[in-house]
């Protein structure tokens, strides 16, 4: 799936095309890049992003399997509202942002 700010179907899109907050962690392209050949999604794809920051990787999943669902878990409002932000600007429907944190282990 592409959208108007990246259209193309690989993986890559510049850091700079995201909307971003000072102090928010953003998975850098070179990174985005590896992780996404390296996990070899199918279009109908599920995955949990635990701490989805500035949402690159959501929207790099969301754009490459249009038919599957990300769910982005991120703890702070502010931060969520931003990844909401970002898959708008891309034109993300795929993306779940869940507000809360991951269980603490034992």
């Amino acid at each position: 799936m592409a959208s108007s700010l990246w259209p193309y179907v690989t993986s890559g899109i510049p850091d700079d095309r995201f909307e971003q907050l000072p102090g928010i962690p953003l998975t850098k392209r070179e990174i985005r890049v590896l992780l996404l050949s390296q996990l070899r999604l199918r279009p109908d794809a599920v995955l949990w992003d635990i701490g989805a920051g500035t949402g690159t990787i959501p929207v790099e999943v969301g754009l490459r399997c249009p038919l599957g669902k990300v769910y982005a878990i991120e703890r702070d409002e502010e931060v969520a509202s931003l990844i909401r932000r970002n898959c708008d600007r891309f034109g993300v429907k795929t993306v779940e942002v869940v507000g809360g944190q991951r269980p603490q282990s034992a």
